[in-house]
């Protein structure tokens, strides 16, 4: 466990990397997943990490649900006066991640996963329009972006998501249920 973040993790069969498997306390509005822990790479996000609704300790569940900014990648000032981003390690992201997250206003996920399927992710998330760039190498989104009215005082009014997909993209499957709405581009 990261003392300073609640961050926990466990070491990969490979002996060499490391899954990031959740908190055991509250964390920051913005939260970028590290590159490492203890000097091997975090290659892993595992299931239900950013997840409000995983989360027994409220402290830890309300400060999921209130990221704002959710960062896999490192950043560097660029001359213009924004910021150059570059992926951290993280190949592979678990199933459940990414709901119940309502103050999620920005995302930048890997921009390639070793992964073919994502399940189960982008639920009751965003507070309002958002872009999600779905990272090169998944194929099939599959009960992602669906929405419950619980947080739209239980209408049917989702907000706006662009999801910008991949060349290696071939299938929704029962997704954007419940009043989502998107418009998606490749």
């Amino acid at each position: 466990e990261d003392p300073n973040t609640g961050a926990q993790y466990i070491l990969n069969e490979d002996g060499e990397s490391y899954t990031l498997i959740g908190f055991t306390k509250a964390i920051a509005a913005a939260y970028f997943v590290p590159e490492t822990f203890n000097g091997k790479n975090v290659t892993t996000v595992g299931p239900a990490v950013f997840n409000a609704r995983a989360y027994f300790k409220t402290e830890v569940s309300e400060s999921v649900k209130g990221i704002a900014a959710l960062i896999f990648g490192t950043g560097t000032p660029n001359d213009a006066g924004g910021t150059t981003w570059a992926d951290n390690n993280v190949k592979y992201i678990g199933d459940y991640n990414f709901v119940g997250m309502t103050g999620l206003s920005q995302l930048r996920l890997p921009s390639s996963l070793d992964q073919k399927v994502m399940s189960h992710c982008f639920i009751d998330a965003f507070p309002g329009p958002v872009f999600v760039r779905i990272p090169r190498g998944v194929e099939e989104l599959v009960d992602c972006f669906s929405w419950s009215g619980a947080m739209f005082n239980n209408t049917t009014n989702a907000p706006n998501t662009f999801v910008i997909l991949p060349s290696s993209f071939k299938k929704f499957t029962n997704c954007w249920k419940n009043g989502g709405v998107a418009t998606m581009g490749i």
